[in-house]
Order: structure tokens, then C-alpha cells, then sequence
């Protein structure tokens, strides 16, 4: 299994054990594993980690942005049913967390957004030179994490087609 494909796992497994799927082998099976592609993927992250000036690009990247967005009277944000602005408006106040932004001056975001990358022009290129070749090298990468194997017997019907394709290094056939 090579390197990318840890996240694909990561994320069947957690969906799977979300949802509650099998008998206490296959969830056992789940956990174990859970656990193993979680360290090598913390592992593969830092490898990626951002120098600390990119971090603090980041983060006045974000302000910045949230700074143009469109807040109500109080201040908080206000979402969207559809990006742009458009489709009505979300009704957070009675629990919605989903929807879209809206930026209330784009013109003024990207000069100023044009200029905080200008500022951070080093940061910026190195990042992206770390994550081009993280991904180009690493990630291609045959990973030596020692995943646990399930018998096909243990693995539920219920499991998607998609998601036994990802699953499938790891079923041992009868």
C-alpha cells in the first residue's frame, strides 16, 4: 500500500466506525487499524509541515479574509444556501453550521490579499516547493506501516463496493 493511499483508508475506516457497521471482529479490525494509520499519517504530515513563515501567512491570510466577509449586526458571520451570496440565507441561529460566505467587498480582499502574498513571496514558493515534492517522492511511496487483516467472512454486506476496494489489501479471502 503506497503512502497516498493512507488517507484513503483513514477515511473508510472512520466511516465505517461512525456509521457502527459489523460484528465485534470487523469493528475490532477497524480499531486496530484506525490506530496504526493514524501514527503513520501524523507522521506524514510532519513531514509536510509548513515553515513558521508560512504558518504566519496563513493565519493573516485568514484574518484577512474573514475581515471581508459579510457579518450580521453582531458581528457574526453570515452563510449562504449557495456560494456568492445567493439562494437566501442560512438560518444559523437556530443550529445550522453549513453554507457560504459571502465576500462583502472582493475587489478590496484580492488587493490586499495580492499584497500579503507579495510580503510572504519566499514563504509561499517554499511551501509549495515542500508539498510538490512530499507529494511527488513520499507519497508514491510504498508505506511500511503493518496493517491488520480481516477475514471475508468478518466484513459485513453492508460495506459499499467503494469502500471494500480500499478495504481490499487488508480481507484475507477463505
Amino acid at each position: 500500500m503506497k503512502n497516498s493511499e493512507l488517507y484513503s483508508l483513514r477515511s473508510v475506516i472512520d466511516n465505517l466506525i461512525q456509521v457502527g457497521v459489523g460484528g465485534a471482529k470487523f469493528k475490532y479490525f477497524l480499531v486496530k487499524n484506525r490506530r496504526v494509520v493514524e501514527s503513520a499519517i501524523k507522521d506524514l504530515d510532519e513531514a509536510k509541515k509548513p515553515a513558521k513563515e508560512f504558518e504566519e501567512f496563513s493565519e493573516k491570510a485568514k484574518a484577512l479574509t474573514s475581515k471581508h466577509l459579510e457579518k450580521d449586526k453582531d458581528g457574526n458571520l453570515v452563510l449562504y444556501v449557495e456560494p456568492g451570496g445567493k439562494g437566501g440565507l442560512i438560518d444559523v441561529e437556530n443550529g445550522a453550521t453549513m453554507g457560504y460566505p459571502k465576500v462583502s467587498s472582493p475587489k478590496k480582499l484580492r488587493s490586499e490579499m495580492d499584497k500579503l502574498e507579495a510580503e510572504y513571496k519566499d514563504a509561499i514558493e517554499a511551501y509549495n516547493k515542500v508539498v510538490s515534492e512530499f507529494n511527488e517522492t513520499v507519497l508514491t511511496e510504498e508505506s511500511d506501516v503493518r496493517l491488520y487483516s480481516v477475514s471475508i467472512s468478518e466484513v459485513p454486506d453492508s460495506v459499499s463496493v467503494s469502500d471494500m476496494s480500499v478495504l481490499e489489501p487488508l480481507i484475507k479471502p477463505e
